[in-house]
């Protein structure tokens, strides 16, 4: 058995127990995940491209999204262009 026809089992049981409560949170929760794999998804090239657009076009929703990426260039990419021009950015050494 794999992990993903173990998560369809468990989205299967949840489906038919039919809580609402536990409907609306099972699909919260995998919307959000829906987006953090289709980023994850993407090669680095694909990312660096979808941020470039996004920052030229102002699409904060599309910059956010990619707070998620595995990659380190991506984040700070999507966190800076989503801060307001002139603003300055707050720079942590680890």
């Amino acid at each position: 058995m794999t992990r993903l026809h173990n998560l369809k089992s468990l989205i299967d049981e949840i489906e038919a127990a039919g809580d609402p409560d536990e409907l609306t949170e099972a699909a919260e929760y995998l919307q959000s995940f829906h987006a953090k794999i289709e980023v994850r998804a993407m090669s680095l090239a694909t990312q660096r491209n979808a941020v470039m657009v996004a920052s030229a076009t102002g699409d904060k929703r599309t910059l956010k999204s990619f707070q998620d990426s595995q990659y380190d260039e991506i984040r700070d990419w999507a966190r800076d262009a989503q801060a307001p021009r002139g603003s300055a950015i707050p720079r942590f050494a680890v």
